[in-house]
């Protein structure tokens, strides 16, 4: 029976803004509503985000064919695949792979995204912090779920932070990452020490 690791990552969700952020600060500005003096406190206007999930995802490769397929009740499903030097973006993340395939439904609501490559490459840019880079031979995108699966050959680094694994889910809602290990190799892992920390 293969080992396990799991763990709670604490890095910007790929898809997901935080979304308690603009509920906090209204929460805040309603319990101290008064400055010392008793005038009115200024309420500060909540900075809006757009989600990643609504931004524009850019495709280029050298061919791409769509099938319909479909469904039970009626519905149809869009079933795209993009082959040869596939590059894939949508806000902060960038994913390079050899074949992607993408699955939307009428509306063109992404239904499941699956990237494959010898191996795929993927980089996550950050605000706060340096970028998330990685490497798998699959890497399988579940909107449903918010998780993606890495599977094969998976390297991932954040700055100093780095995990080799067979596979690796990451919930992108939670926070919760699991690793898992081959039938040959077990997972690696490389956490550096906090500066001026004991």
């Amino acid at each position: 029976m293969p080992y396990s690791i799991r763990m709670r990552l604490r890095l910007p969700p790929p898809f997901h803004p935080p979304r308690h952020a603009a509920l906090a600060l209204v929460l805040l500005t309603a319990l101290s509503p008064l400055r010392a003096g008793g005038a009115p406190r200024a309420v500060p206007k909540p900075r809006v985000t757009t989600p990643a999930t609504a931004l524009p995802v850019r495709i280029s490769s050298d061919t791409m064919a769509l099938t319909r397929l479909p469904q039970k009740g009626g519905t149809v499903v869009d079933r795209n695949v993009y082959r040869g030097h596939v590059v894939l973006r949508q806000g902060p993340i960038t994913i390079w792979a050899e074949t992607t395939i993408l699955r939307l439904n009428a509306h063109g609501v992404l239904l499941s995204a699956r990237a494959l490559g010898h191996p795929v490459r993927f980089v996550r840019l950050s605000r706060r912090g340096p970028p998330i880079r990685g490497t798998a031979l699959t890497v399988t995108y579940d909107p449903a779920t918010t998780t993606y699966t890495l599977l094969g050959q998976v390297h991932v680094h954040h700055g100093p932070q780095s995990i080799v694994a067979h596979e690796i889910t990451y919930n992108t809602i939670t926070r919760i990452l699991v690793a898992r290990r081959g039938s040959r190799h077990r997972i690696h892992m490389i956490i550096p020490p906090h500066p001026g920390r004991p």
